[in-house]
């Protein structure tokens, strides 16, 4: 019965997009479907996108297509890829058949979940092109893509007829926008810095390029023929550098193009900074701090100081960089490093960050811990960061004693200095321009005085005096981009004669994670907890890799905590705390059978087991699980089945596993109502209520449903089983 209604679906698909087959057949191998997980995202929170890869003038044999060709492949993949999107506006379930048939991809739309706007991830030249002798040459290919370019007449006809149908499917046909991402980076590097010079041009082609399309755009009106229109808008790009360093040319350049309004929304970087002469050092951190003093502003960007109008995919007229990830290799030196947090202290221009280690060396581990207790943590810590992971080996006590110490610290910064208490109390101030700094310390945390001094052309606000005496000429400072430094007195503008610092961490979520986890790198309880105690108040959301910790003392010191994720190997388990903290009642004493993937899933059947009310998410692998009892896996497959049928409180299952004889057991659980509890209504509705209803019992319970997705795992011989929360069931339990 089933497969007749595939095949009917099939026809009913063929007689009415058949037409555009040869179009499929262009794309066949310029796109693919990618998942871009955001930062700390374990449970499916994140956007799937259409990967294109467009035509390129150069082959991977390092022959150079003909110009003509290359032009005609490249606007037939674009059209293409133009009617693809039309299609999907006009019928979705046709477009998510297209996909499978196409290109083997799986949508990502299932049962009765909302339309959502494809993304497109855009992967092509973006160099300048050489000047052709015909006139109106396009000298970038991006403009090509997102410009004004004529049609062809294949592409007009094909468009026509899909907005015909879509008028007999009764969907209005409406101009379309598709949101691009141009996807960009640099690997790698030579001593002689060429890959970041490399990196610092393209961005500036890419900055150009923006800007003719926009030009273009105002040109014309920003329309084109009259009727239905598919347009690429632009997208704050991906700008990715990883394992490069910096010359101070390049960074003066990004500096430049971050000042002038070019915007990236999510970067992989390693700032380090290249010293090319030993007595160049004040140039190359001139150059790093100026950099790092724009990509983590201390201002909040505004929409409108873009230097094109952007799709920012928001609302908001704060723009903020949502995605960053700083990794931070061993190789860097100190000085930089505390450059990078001082900056990150203050940042306006991010909400998301991921901070990842990279091979440190065992002998300044204590001071970059102290570092990111500062600048992450702290009673100075004022930024926008909200989510944050950190990927890092577990630091051994002494750098996790180096961490909290901060942490507990009254006056931070003599703590990260070793300096002695100051007669007056630590202030805010903002460093006229053109002022002096002393930028060099020797071992002993002296000025040296012989160095030349720093300048810098603009004022710089939130400047942190410490350690200061009342009298002296030249007082310590913190000043963002550049770490500690020594100014004079007068070239201080206080706020106040008083500062008050009320401000605390803003971050709410943070994942904790081992780059490579193994059974010595796993979360250990003497050094976690006293980290958590002083950071916990303000988590609402918390995940940790590992299972030598303890996990209702963790959750105690963490009182405002609505979801913890914990993760081993083998298991992954988000557990909801939601209720209680609406009810304000304590969470109970639960236990956890890591070791035991049977007793586990026990424990989610029994429901006087408190474990079972609050598991919401689970992962079970239950091939590694496999491989490490060197046996089969019926009996934990059966357990997961009995528990689903009993258990209604999970909301989303994840199963790997290399018996794919069961996925039509698991599918039966789709969409299955499961328990939700209703958010309490406030004392004043509740008020309202009452002075109108007679009384009555009412209902504490609502229903979700359980959707169930049938994707393939990365191993050929595994299979996932997913169901995740869906739409409310029009059901009630009393």
């Amino acid at each position: 019965m089933a497969s007749n209604r595939a095949e009917a679906f099939e026809a009913s698909v063929k007689q009415r997009w058949g037409f555009l087959d040869p179009w499929w057949k262009t794309l066949a191998q310029h796109i693919e479907y990618c998942p871009i997980l955001r930062l700390g995202a374990l449970w499916g929170s994140h956007l799937f996108v259409l990967n294109v890869t467009m035509p390129v003038r150069r082959e991977s044999d390092g022959r150079t297509r003909d110009e003509a060709t290359f032009r005609k492949e490249f606007q037939q993949v674009r059209e293409a890829l133009a009617l693809l999107i039309a299609v999907e506006h006009a019928d979705p379930k046709a477009y998510a058949y297209l996909l499978r048939k196409y290109w083997k991809i799986e949508p990502r739309h299932f049962g009765d979940k909302p339309y959502e706007t494809t993304h497109v991830a855009l992967e092509l030249d973006v160099g300048e092109q050489e000047p052709q002798t015909d006139e109106g040459f396009v000298k970038y290919d991006l403009v090509r893509f997102c410009g004004i370019q004529s049609p062809s007449e294949e592409y007009v006809t094909a468009l026509s007829q899909i907005v015909a149908l879509a008028k007999t499917l009764k969907v209005t046909p409406t101009d379309i926008e598709i949101p691009v991402k141009v996807m960009y980076g640099r690997y790698g590097d030579d001593e002689s810095g060429a890959t970041s010079r490399e990196f610092a041009k393209d961005l500036m082609d890419i900055a150009q390029a923006e800007k003719e399309i926009e030009a273009q755009w105002e040109t014309m009106g920003g329309s084109q023929e009259p009727g239905v229109s598919v347009t690429f808008v632009l997208q704050p790009m991906y700008a990715g550098f990883e394992m490069m360093d910096l010359t101070q040319a390049v960074a003066g350049t990004l500096e430049s193009l971050l000042d002038d309004g070019f915007r990236f929304s999510a970067s992989l970087m390693v700032t380090s900074i290249r010293r090319e002469n030993p007595d160049h050092e004040l140039e190359a951190r001139k150059a790093l701090g100026q950099f790092l003093r724009q990509l983590l502003s201390s201002t909040r960007r505004k929409q409108d100081d873009a230097h094109i109008p952007y799709d920012f995919d928001q609302d908001e007229q704060d723009f903020i960089d949502h995605d960053l990830q700083l990794v931070l290799p061993g190789t860097m030196r100190a000085s930089d490093f505390e450059a990078m947090c001082s900056a990150m202290l203050h940042t306006q221009t991010t909400e998301n960050l991921l901070v990842a280690t990279k091979q440190w060396d065992e002998a300044n581990n204590e001071h970059k811990w102290k570092w990111l207790a500062y600048a992450l943590f702290s009673k100075r810590a004022r930024s926008s960061i909200q989510n944050l992971v950190i990927c890092a080996k577990q630091p051994t006590a002494a750098e996790a004693r180096a961490f909290t110490s901060i942490l507990t610290s009254e006056h931070p910064e003599e703590a990260l200095f070793g300096t002695p208490r100051g007669v007056a109390e630590e202030r805010d101030a903002t460093l006229r321009s053109g002022a002096p700094l002393r930028w060099e310390f020797d071992s002993e945390g002296q000025p040296v005085l012989d160095s030349r001094l720093l300048t810098l052309e603009a004022p710089i606000p939130l400047v942190r005096t410490f350690s200061d005496d009342g009298e002296s000429e030249w007082i310590n400072v913190l000043v963002p981009g550049f770490g500690r430094c020594q100014v004079q007195r007068s070239n201080l503008d206080f706020a106040s004669d008083v500062d008050v610092d009320n401000s605390t961490s803003c971050i709410i979520s943070l994942v904790i994670s081992a780059p490579d986890p193994d059974a010595d790198n796993l979360l250990h309880a003497e050094w976690l907890l006293p980290c958590i105690e002083l950071i916990g108040f303000a988590l609402t959301s918390l995940t940790l890799d590992g299972t030598r910790i303890d996990e209702n003392a963790i959750i105690r010191c963490c009182p405002n905590l609505q979801e913890l994720s914990l993760t081993t190997d083998f298991l992954h388990v988000q557990l909801d705390f939601s209720d209680y903290r609406a009810s304000r009642t304590p969470t109970p004493h639960l236990s956890f059978a890591w070791l035991d993937i049977v007793k586990f899933v026990n424990d989610l059947v029994d429901r006087e087991n408190p474990l079972s009310r609050c598991v919401r998410r689970l992962r079970v692998d239950l091939a590694t699980w496999g491989m490490r009892v060197n046996g089969g896996v019926t009996n934990e497959v059966t357990a997961l089945l009995k528990m689903l049928s009993v258990n209604e409180r999970l909301g989303y299952l994840e199963v790997v596993s290399p018996l794919l004889e069961f996925t039509k057991d698991f599918s039966n659980f789709h969409r299955k109502p499961i328990f939700q509890q209703r958010e309490p209504l406030s004392m004043k509705c509740m008020l309202a209520f009452l002075s109108v209803l007679p009384s009555r019992a009412t209902s504490t319970k609502q229903a979700k449903k359980r959707n169930v997705a049938e994707t393939t795992a990365a191993a050929a011989t595994a299979q996932k089983l997913t169901q995740v929360d869906g739409g409310r069931a029009n059901k009630t339990e009393d």
